[in-house]
């Protein structure tokens, strides 16, 4: 084995235990947001962030394999294992492709879809306790209140006159409106008594001195979220992939040296 093919090797070999890095790194960041963020996701009355999750986390398992396959084809010099590390990883690069085409077409879909839910939860957010924490730490979270305004509560909780009821989660300080003596506990709903209590606040639009309530409605915040997320995930997967390319290309040459040394090995 030459000079350039030892040094090409030892890339590969370092490369491959990178993939296996990176699919194990992405199985933790997989959990950790399925498990950190499912509260949040459940406020958009839709399952399409957890089978993302759940996609993810099969790439991820799906990387550590092909790492596993590349580090030890290198190091068995197995040309067979090498050959199929090279299809996996081309076969995942057309997967990226795919995702990230359908990702952008189903994008315009998917707000709408955050939106139609977020309409839906809110109305449960007095009945049921699931969704009335997931919208307490969805607005603490993301720094908004309601769907698209905060005046969106004005249908789901009591109001009087010209004033506003929000929940207390979408106060952005405890000041004005927003102070601990001014926060008091919903109990009832359209003259319906409810069995979990939230913290409320009620305050006047017009009084803008007093007013420390999230002004943005959580459909823009969670939609600039994910679209802040999906630029850099996109930037991350076309960088990826451009080292998948010459990963495929470097397991078929480093298999195909493997090959030849063992017919060598084998004529003397």
């Amino acid at each position: 084995m030459g000079c350039f093919e030892g040094l090409l090797t030892v890339l590969f070999f370092v490369f491959t235990f990178a993939v296996w890095c990176v699919g194990v790194a992405l199985l933790a960041a997989s959990i950790y947001y399925l498990v950190e963020f499912n509260g949040i996701f459940d406020a958009t009355d839709d399952y399409s962030f957890t089978y993302v999750s759940i996609i993810t986390l099969g790439l991820a398992g799906l990387l550590i394999i092909i790492g596993f396959l590349g580090c030890c084809g290198t190091c068995k010099k197995s040309k067979c294992m090498l050959y199929l590390f090279a299809i996996l990883l081309l076969l995942l690069l057309l997967g990226q492709v795919g995702l990230g085409v359908a990702a952008f077409v189903l994008k315009i879909d998917i707000n709408e879809q955050i939106t139609a839910g977020f309409n839906v939860t809110m109305a449960q957010y007095t009945q049921d306790k699931a969704t009335m924490q997931s919208w307490d730490l969805l607005q603490e979270t993301l720094d908004c209140c309601g769907s698209a305004a905060p005046a969106d509560w004005d249908v789901v909780l009591y109001h009087d006159n010209n004033s506003l009821t929000v929940p207390a989660s979408c106060c952005s300080s405890t000041e004005g409106y927003c102070a601990t003596g001014e926060v008091f506990t919903c109990e009832n709903v359209e003259g319906m008594e409810t069995t979990f209590a939230s913290a409320c606040v009620m305050y006047d639009p017009a009084d803008k001195d007093r007013l420390f309530v999230y002004s943005t409605g959580c459909s823009a915040a969670l939609t600039d979220r994910i679209d802040d997320s999906m630029i850099v995930l996109g930037s991350m997967l076309l960088i990826f992939g451009c080292f998948q390319l010459l990963g495929v290309c470097s397991a078929c040459i480093v298999g195909k040296n493997f090959g030849n040394s063992g017919k060598r090995d084998d004529y003397y």
